[in-house]
């Protein structure tokens, strides 16, 4: 080991001993000159920087291969115009790590990326592993626009560093955080950048100079960028995969706004190249390839689908948009909830077609697999006089997610008998196995149906929406949840009110599933003033479970349809609460009394056991049934079962699978009863093989 003493005043050389190959540390106090240090220290020494501020009014060049340390205590602070670089970095092997990087003022934008970068690498240098990390890099705050701010916090030039790592800094209040230019392999990770114009400048010449950068982990903070990451061109342009450098990049670095400028030579209007894209009123109608960001939002939303990437994120502000949406690959499209509007224009141009007829949704989806429309509100305006097989939200051959959006007014004016005006349609043509989702949607003041799945290799989850229909009428017989022409479908927790047809020849449907796939699933839905609670037809298998029907003509109406299930619902107030024309098991059910349905087995108007509760007509299998309503919520949708109930056995009507009291054990025993339940033993004989497994009271 060596040992150096003092080259000048004031500086402290600290040998580490011990440590064959370690360079010393030189440690500089405020007021002090870091440039001094860098001269006269050795290639892997360290300039350890004392806490407090380093006001510097010349640049300083890092010209040897040291570790330049501030402890996460110190301050460099440029104080003169030709500090606006306040470190150069000039050699190889050099590593700026943990201190505050700044300039006492702000200036008038350089020319040129390099001239007022906080820290810089020149064009050409030819460096390699040059590190900077855990640095904060800063301007003071500068007024008005982000567009006419100057500064960079880190500027790399082009051919400068085919080894530089960027890592764990904090960059804010610059025109631009990070810059790398051309044929600079780069490592840009994990580092927090936030109000800047543009986060992370990359410069490319060609998509092999590009697969160079690794760009990853990278945060934008509550003040956001108005681009996070942005890919320019070198000097040549070339159309790249945006998918690769635009989704891909903003997904690896949490979400982050990404454009690709680089086959928009003189900014001409690229298309699909930006990750996210904003909607605001007033907003700009020129089409240009950054246009679109937070700071100048676009006025329409179909210049927003033009713009964005495949699998990319529209931001819609509240406001009212009078157009027809259409998009036709996996992108999102997202409102700020009820205050964002899509109004019906005059006339709808843009169709799908169900055998022969055209529909013509407002907002329309084709051939994407898992595109979303969220939290916004599609108002047809009562148009649909002008636009025939009126649609509020149509997917065609699409898969993907509607949430928390409010359909309404999707009718002619007045509301009248024509057949059409659907709330949501949902349509799959060409068999192509696709998901879709539409949850905790309000769907009203439509005129035929709130919503229609239909088509083989469809498969819907329709929850937790709230459909309102128009009430009693003579003028149409509307239907609420629609499932048909080979669709599977899982239906829970909707709540469906007003759905009646008041005139004869037609029931109107709360439910409707006809033709869909065997084994639908309807599981704790509320139906309430509906003509028929759900309408089963031609489909098989079905489960029917913890619903709630109140105050309808049928609760359920399977004809024909084999091997229904349904139990733990909730009948009352209804005419007739379950007609089938085959057999079906509808054991632990609530009839709206505890001595079960007045049942009619056979349809002779004669029945077989008169209960007081909501009849059953045909061969429906009944006892064991629940003995008290076993809804403990009717502010949720659907049964909510709280606690323990009263199962009541009695020899009547068809006998379950394995008896009676083997039916009532097996229910108690849950899955869904899961709490102590009681089970009532009528009068008779009773065989029982079921073990009991869970709390009872038998």
């Amino acid at each position: 080991m060596r040992w150096r003493s003092c080259l000048w005043i004031g500086l402290t050389v600290t040998a580490l001993l011990g440590l064959a190959g370690v360079g010393a540390t030189i440690t500089v106090n405020p007021g002090q000159d870091i440039q001094a240090a860098i001269n006269g220290a050795s290639a892997g020494d360290t300039i350890q920087l004392a806490a407090g501020v380093h006001d510097v009014s010349a640049t300083i060049n890092v010209s040897k291969a040291v570790t330049i340390d501030g402890s996460g205590t110190a301050t460099v602070r440029g104080t003169a115009i030709t500090a606006r670089n306040v470190f150069k970095i000039t050699a190889s092997n050099v590593t700026l790590q943990n201190m505050d990087i700044t300039l006492s003022a702000t200036y008038a934008l350089a020319a040129l990326e390099l001239d007022d970068a906080l820290v810089a690498v020149p064009a050409g240098a030819g460096l390699s592993n040059v590190v900077v990390q855990s640095n904060m890099l800063y301007w003071p705050a500068q007024p008005g626009a982000m567009g006419t701010w100057g500064g960079r916090a880190i500027t790399i030039g082009g051919t400068g560093a085919p080894g530089i790592v960027i890592t764990g800094n904090t960059v804010y209040n610059t025109r631009n955080g990070i810059v790398v230019q051309y044929n600079n392999p780069a490592v840009i990770t994990d580092n927090l950048v936030y109000n800047t114009k543009g986060g992370v400048m990359n410069y490319t010449n060609n998509q092999a100079d590009a697969d160079t950068r690794s760009i990853s982990g990278n945060t934008w903070g509550t003040v956001h960028n108005e681009w996070d990451i942005v890919w320019n061109s070198g000097g040549s342009f070339f159309t790249p995969n945006y998918v690769a450098t635009v989704i891909d990049v903003s997904n690896a670095n949490n979400g982050a706004y990404v454009v690709d400028r680089r086959d928009a030579s003189n900014w001409n209007y690229a298309t699909g190249n930006r990750s996210h894209i904003f909607v605001d009123l007033p907003g700009t109608t020129t089409a240009q390839e950054t246009n679109g960001n937070m700071n100048l939002p676009y006025a329409t939303i179909g210049l927003a689908i033009t713009g964005v990437a495949d699998d990319g994120t529209i931001y819609v502000s509240s406001d009212v948009y009078q157009e027809q949406v259409v998009f036709s690959t996996d992108k999102s499209l997202l409102g700020s909830g009820g205050g964002t509007v899509i109004e019906a224009p005059n006339t709808l141009t843009q169709y799908f077609t169900t055998g022969t007829n055209k529909n013509y949704p407002v907002i329309f989806v084709q051939n994407a697999d898992d595109a979303s429309v969220e939290d916004l509100v599609v108002d047809g305006l009562g148009k649909g006089n002008a636009n025939y097989r009126f649609v509020g939200i149509g997917f065609y051959n699409a898969g993907g997610t509607v949430d928390n959006v409010e359909i309404r007014n999707i009718r002619n004016t007045p509301f009248s008998g024509a057949q059409h005006g659907v709330g949501f349609y949902g349509y799959n043509a060409d068999g192509t196995p696709r998901n879709l989702v539409l949850s905790n949607s309000s769907i009203h003041d439509f005129q035929k149906n709130a919503m229609v799945f239909s088509g083989g290799g469809l498969t819907v989850d329709v929850a937790g929406n709230t459909i309102v229909g128009i009430g009693p009428t003579t003028v149409t017989a509307q239907n609420g949840i629609q499932v048909s022409g080979g669709a599977a479908a899982t239906i829970e927790a909707n709540a469906v009110s007003g759905i009646w047809y008041a005139g004869s020849g037609w029931a109107a449907s709360s439910i409707l599933i006809y033709d869909a796939a065997d084994g639908a699933v309807v599981v704790g839905n509320t139906v309430t003033g509906g003509q028929v609670g759900i309408y089963a037809s031609y489909t098989d298998n079905l489960v029917i479970e913890r619903n709630v029907f109140q105050g309808g003509d049928y609760s359920l109406l399977l004809y024909p349809s084999l091997n229904a299930s349904a139990h733990y619902n909730s009948m009352s107030g209804n005419l007739t609460g379950f007609y089938t024309g085959s057999l079906a098991d509808a054991t632990l059910n609530w009839w709206g009394a505890a001595d079960g349905p007045w049942s009619d087995q056979d349809m002779d108007g004669t029945p077989e056991y008169a209960g007081s509760g909501d009849p059953a007509w045909g061969p429906v299998i009944f006892s064991p049934g629940l003995g008290e309503n076993p809804d403990g919520n009717s502010g949720l949708a659907g049964v909510q079962i709280a606690g323990g109930v009263l199962i009541v056995v009695d020899d009547v009507g068809p006998a379950p699978t394995g008896g009676y009291l083997d039916a009532a054990i097996r229910g108690s025993n849950g899955p869904v009863l899961i709490h102590d339940d009681t089970i009532l033993v009528m009068d008779g004989d009773f065989t029982v093989a079921e073990p009991i497994t869970d709390g009872v009271t038998l």
